[in-house]
């Protein structure tokens, strides 16, 4: 097996593993500012779901997963092509788009469905509200 080749790259040798990620003359892998503040806004969203919203067991594992593929996907993208290839889909970024878009449509039933609920819980209670402000009222009238 060949050595890549080195080159100098903000300052530091570097050359690129078999996946095309770029390796440092250290081993370590040159992380790009985008990085670091995707990993931040995946964590503020872990925090902000879990603080305000549901704490289910379920929930706490549904979130936890995705939230380590998500983090996975950012600091290791060729994960998501070698995955591409797997299923055979030419890029890393395709995938995610042809998974996420079903996703989002089916999040958009799942509010859909629950708007539609509350609303249902909604109107029953306005009713039985009127109906019972109607009766108490009416019974009132009759004493005097």
């Amino acid at each position: 097996m060949r050595t890549p080749p080195l080159a100098i790259a903000n300052g530091y040798r570097s050359a690129r593993d078999p996946e095309g990620d770029e390796i440092l003359v250290d081993g370590t892998c040159q992380m790009i500012l985008a990085q670091p503040i995707l990993i931040a806004l995946l964590a503020a969203l872990v925090i902000i779901y879990f603080a305000r919203l549901r704490t289910r067991a379920w929930d706490i594992l549904a979130i936890g997963l995705c939230f380590g593929v998500a983090a996975l996907l950012v600091v290791r993208p060729t994960v998501a092509t070698r995955l591409a290839h797997l299923v055979g889909i030419g890029r890393g970024v395709d995938l995610i788009l042809y998974l996420a878009i079903p996703g989002l449509a089916l999040l958009i039933l799942l509010l859909f469905a629950r708007t539609r609920e509350l609303n249902l819980k909604l109107t029953a209670l306005v009713r039985e509200t009127a109906l019972a402000d109607h009766v108490n009222s009416a019974g009132n009238h009759t004493s005097h």
